[in-house]
């Protein structure tokens, strides 16, 4: 099986990709879409992508609730927590 690394072997078609007339190669799909979740969400999953709130990004929804990346979620929960703990150590 080959890969769409460089193969320059002298052949006119250096890439399969450019045989196969597919957008997306199979090494592709195995080897940098996982490693990569928002290239991901652009290239594959473009009706089930959303649009994060805080940094514009493109991500998969893991529920239909969600407002945020997984990275901008984790941040906003941190922000949350830490809010409200302040207003409950205020009122004490």
């Amino acid at each position: 099986m080959t890969a769409c690394l460089l193969l320059d072997d002298g052949e006119e078609c250096v890439c399969p990709q450019s045989i196969s007339y597919s957008l997306i190669c199979r090494w592709f799909r195995a080897a940098v879409l996982p490693l990569d979740e928002s290239l991901c969400a652009a290239l594959l999953h473009r009706r089930e992508r959303k649009k994060c709130v805080l940094c514009g990004g493109w991500y998969i929804p893991k529920s239909n609730r969600a407002k945020y990346c997984p990275e901008c979620a984790k941040e906003e929960e941190r922000r949350k927590t830490r809010e409200r703990v302040r207003r409950h150590r205020a009122a004490m």
